[in-house]
């Protein structure tokens, strides 16, 4: 029985792990979203400016055309790259929308207008291979859910071995009533017995 508590109360331990595990995911998930949108502005920004530059350029070559100093195939190059550049800001910005919509969804409320940029992963990582190791055992859901796992696996070896070895129980009875046991007229009985089991 005690050895059904420890496994109960170990079981119990490997819940609160898993239950670690789910929000350690979520919010690795949250901020995966959070960079992705960081990124996407950050694209979408890049290939506005190209817009603009194809653009100008596009309408520098149209008036040199215009002019008679310029050929029409310059011009119709530009043009496919000017149209080339509109289709990826247009791709950048769907693809913008894609994430927030997901940080939306993973959070609860729309990024920033201006998010802060987070910090570089250098000053947070371990020295050594030892200090990482150290940290993940102390921090890891997934780690202390196996732990627990692994502590309930071996008590419940322990209590299938105990049924093959010996025991010894202290046993007693006390009871009261009329023919008590089958015996007429016997109001009490009480008995103390120690038992052996092998």
């Amino acid at each position: 029985s005690s050895t059904r508590l420890l496994d109960h109360s170990q079981s119990t331990g490997s819940q609160a792990a898993n239950g670690r595990r789910v929000v350690v995911v979520g919010a690795l998930f949250a901020v995966r979203a959070y960079i992705d949108v960081l990124r996407m502005r950050r694209l979408v920004d890049l290939a506005e400016d190209s817009y603009v530059q194809h653009r100008y350029v596009f309408q520098q070559i149209q008036s040199r055309v215009r002019a008679g100093v310029a050929r029409g195939v310059d011009l119709e190059q530009a043009g496919a790259r000017l149209a080339l550049a509109e289709s990826n800001l247009t791709t950048e910005s769907a693809n913008l929308h894609d994430v927030a919509s997901r940080f939306l969804r993973l959070v609860g409320e729309a990024p920033a207008q201006r998010p802060m940029r987070p910090t570089t992963l250098g000053t947070a990582m371990p020295t050594n291979s030892q200090e990482a190791m150290a940290l993940a055992l102390r921090n890891s859901a997934a780690i202390s859910a196996s732990i627990a796992t692994l502590r309930s696996a071996r008590a419940s070896a322990k209590e299938r071995e105990s049924a093959f070895l010996p025991r010894v129980e202290a046993r007693v009875r006390a009871g009261a009533g009329r023919n008590f046991d089958g015996v007429p007229d016997q109001k009490r009985d009480t008995s103390a017995e120690l038992v052996l089991n092998w």
